[in-house]
């Protein structure tokens, strides 16, 4: 092999783990929040968390049992709202919700 194929090869494997790393998804920290009491709106059972979540932290206890996304609620920048089994339950003042999220 010459040292000109051999330089190229390196060069091919440079870029091919920079590509690589480049496209590999990266954990971003963020201000953990806890124990949130999310605000109630009695009427339509939705709940607003005073700050957006990032995808995917947001973390909802019910009575303090943890609930779903997508299977008991659904969430869409601050707002959480109940899947319809659930909004008697989100919307009664009596219940107690707290929510754990990163911001």
């Amino acid at each position: 092999m010459s040292k000109q194929s051999k330089l190229t090869t390196v060069l091919i494997v440079a870029i091919a783990l920079w590509l690589v790393f480049a496209a590999t998804p990266r954990y971003q920290t963020g201000q953990q929040v806890f124990n949130v009491t999310p605000a109630q709106d009695q009427a339509t059972g939705v709940l607003t968390l005073p700050d957006v979540p990032r995808a995917g932290t947001a973390r909802l206890y019910v009575g303090g049992i943890r609930h779903k996304p997508t299977e008991d609620y659904t969430i869409s920048g601050a707002a959480i709202t109940p899947v319809a089994a659930n909004v008697d339950l989100y919307r009664d003042p009596a219940t107690v919700l707290v929510a754990d999220y990163v911001k």
